[in-house]
């Protein structure tokens, strides 16, 4: 019985061990690595969000010209008939779902500008907190994707400062390699 209560014990401190060897494997860059990857997806989402919305938009009120900056303006006025200073229009009328379905699209596409803001909001304080000193150099959100692109803090901090400029050239190489370019 001694050998097979010694085996379990055996088994289970392996296990134990490893365990704690694997939790400081995995650090806090591979948090913000996600958070900057998703600020990037996310950005795609809101400005394609905003080019629809203000297509959608002039379609009912083609008059009013809008940036992607302006879709405050659509929740809070909603249909042309409640913007100040409208007179006519020759946009497609707006029936109550469809204003109602505009509107809901409009909020959504603010709830991705404010999602936006926090995750820039977050990487900023999460790269001054475990880099502050690459952080110093560069905007936290471009050393956040400097750190995306190496893989880890670990890796980075090994790269030689012509590796680093080579990730921050990477677009413009292959774009050089492919077209002969600059």
């Amino acid at each position: 019985k001694s050998d097979v209560e010694i085996n379990k014990f055996l088994n289970e401190f392996s296990l134990l061990l490893s365990k704690s060897n694997l939790k400081g494997s995995i650090g806090r860059d591979k948090l913000i690595i996600q958070a900057s990857n998703a600020l990037d997806d996310i950005t795609k989402m809101q400005n394609t969000a905003a080019m629809r919305i203000i297509e959608w938009f002039g379609l009912h009120y083609p008059e009013m010209r809008l940036a992607n900056k302006e879709v405050d303006k659509i929740i809070e006025y909603g249909a042309r008939d409640n913007w100040p200073n409208f007179k006519d229009s020759v946009g497609v009328e707006l029936s109550k779902s469809d204003e109602k379905a505009l509107l809901e699209y409009a909020r959504t596409t603010k709830q991705l500008a404010d999602q936006r803001k926090s995750l820039e909001k977050y990487i900023k304080e999460s790269m001054n907190e475990i880099a502050p000193n690459f952080s110093s150099l560069v905007d936290e959100t471009l050393a956040a994707r400097i750190l995306a692109l190496a893989g880890s803090l670990e890796k980075l901090s090994k790269m030689s400062a012509s590796s680093i400029q080579l990730i921050g050239a990477e677009k413009a190489l292959f774009r050089h390699l492919r077209n002969q370019g600059r």
